[in-house]
């Protein structure tokens, strides 16, 4: 059977990069990498990146009531 093949990992071999059938590639994260974004990361694992940022827009007070939020932002939940 071909190096690489699903029969070939089913039965105990290496994959082609070396690892085992059962061990994932290492996965690295960093932070804040995109200049001007409120948050932002770069996920990468093997070849693959991600580029994940977002920007936090506070919502206009007649937002805030047509959904529903009240002025108490701060948390801590909890009855009356």
């Amino acid at each position: 059977m071909a190096s690489g093949s699903v029969g070939g990992v089913l039965g105990g071999d290496l994959r082609q990069d070396g690892r085992k059938w059962n061990e994932l590639r290492r996965l690295t994260c960093d932070l804040d990498v995109v200049k001007g974004a409120d948050g932002s990361a770069m996920f990468m694992m093997g070849r693959t990146k991600v580029l994940a940022s977002c920007n936090v827009v506070p919502m206009s007070t007649s937002k805030l009531k047509r959904s529903g939020v009240t002025g108490n932002r701060g948390g801590g939940g909890g009855g009356s």
